[in-house]
């Protein structure tokens, strides 16, 4: 069959073509295939310029309707794909909105996990970088509350390119009492997890962080692969910490 494309062509009350106010020449020019006339109208769609000679690429006189009905479908085209554009930006924008934040999960295997920042991690991750250097380098994940362009910044001033011996250092924003925050970083699939003391807190207040930390690792499904190792500022704390955190700690 054919597709009357584009141009209204009048039919009368049984339904057939009405030639009335329309040459022969023109009625046969308004037959397109059915793709053919999908094809048309997609340019339309796609290209809103294309339009403009719309009638001498179809070879049409009477011209009016067919311009009308080609720019509707321009319109509508550019209105399309400028939403689809919005969508496209927006999605962008929060993908590189959650990289900045941190917020973006890790997926690594057999790397090291610092659980805390402070200046303390700073030199612990250079110790790490060397001892990791014989092979040829490994993945050093830090999660804190801290926010993470803050953690890079203060990072990157003491950890230079030469300092990382080949490994890489990925820090996330999150609270490692948290066993969601805990996921996201890969935390059961690593070597080591390393539980940093709070300097900026009372002893008593740190040490009680770092117990929740390690019941937080506990509860982990799959469980930990790797063993802890826990910083604590009190003595008197480490029989209880080494009860709990039996026998990953």
């Amino acid at each position: 069959g054919f597709f009357y494309a584009l141009m209204p062509v009048p039919l009368d009350d049984d339904g057939e073509l009405a030639e009335d106010g329309y040459s022969s020449a023109e009625i046969q020019a308004n037959k397109l295939p059915y793709f053919e006339a999908v094809w048309v109208t997609w340019t339309f769609v796609a290209d809103p310029g294309s339009h403009g000679d719309v009638c001498d690429s179809l070879g049409h006189t009477s011209c009016l309707n067919l311009r009308l009905f080609a720019g509707t479908i321009s319109v509508i085209g550019i209105c399309y794909f400028a939403a689809v554009l919005g969508f496209v930006v927006d999605g962008i924008r929060d993908f590189l909105e959650e990289l900045k934040r941190g917020t973006r999960p890790i997926i690594e295997a057999d790397h090291v996990v610092i659980l805390g920042f402070s200046v303390k991690a700073i030199a612990l991750i250079n110790e790490i970088c060397d001892a990791l250097e014989s092979e040829g380098g490994g993945t050093i994940v830090v999660l804190d509350d801290t926010d993470k362009t803050e953690m890079d910044e203060r990072i990157r001033p003491y950890v230079g390119p030469k300092d990382l011996r080949g490994s890489r250092v990925v820090t996330r924003r999150g609270s490692p009492m948290v066993q969601l925050d805990l996921e996201r970083v890969s935390v059961s699939t690593a070597r080591a997890v390393i539980v940093m003391a709070q300097t900026e807190v009372p002893a008593d207040v740190s040490d009680a962080h770092a117990v929740r930390s390690i019941l937080a690792l506990k509860g982990l499904h799959p469980p930990l692969k790797g063993h802890v190792v826990v910083e604590l500022m009190d003595i008197d704390n480490r029989s209880i910490v080494e009860i709990i955190g039996d026998p990953m700690v």
